[in-house]
């Protein structure tokens, strides 16, 4: 067992890697150009609304005890959550924030976010909280 978990870790880390490193170019890229011209916005907010709420599950079932504790009774089995996944999901959300917020500061053309997308996200926030 204890070779699984090293192994395990192993993996987990060269993901977090992997997929940390993949929010760096379009970062730079923005800044580089100082432009947004021709990025998605509405695939920015919805990620970040993605990554956020990713993070808010696996910090729950990583650090709060009642929460551990109810999906072991429902589930009858420890949650699989790692701190490889908390690491990500946190890395993420302030990686799409920041491409986010270049948005708001670089030209954009006549690029807007549309309002299907924000028309949608508003009613999900607004149900959610």
């Amino acid at each position: 067992m204890k070779g699984l978990r090293i192994i395990s870790n192993i993996l987990g880390w060269s993901y977090f890697w992997c997929w940390s490193i993949s929010f760096i170019p379009q970062v730079v890229l923005n800044y580089e150009r100082k432009s947004v011209v021709g990025m998605s916005f509405e695939y920015q907010l919805l990620n970040l609304i993605g990554f956020s709420s990713y993070a808010v599950y696996c910090c729950c079932l990583q650090f709060d005890t009642s929460v551990r504790k109810r999906y072991k009774e429902a589930f009858h089995s420890a949650t699989l959550v790692t701190i490889q996944d908390v690491a990500f999901a946190l890395w993420a959300t302030v990686g799409t924030a920041a491409t986010l917020s270049q948005i708001f500061i670089y030209e954009r053309g006549t690029q807007r976010f549309g309002r299907f997308v924000l028309t949608a996200v508003l009613i999900v926030l607004i149900f959610t909280f």
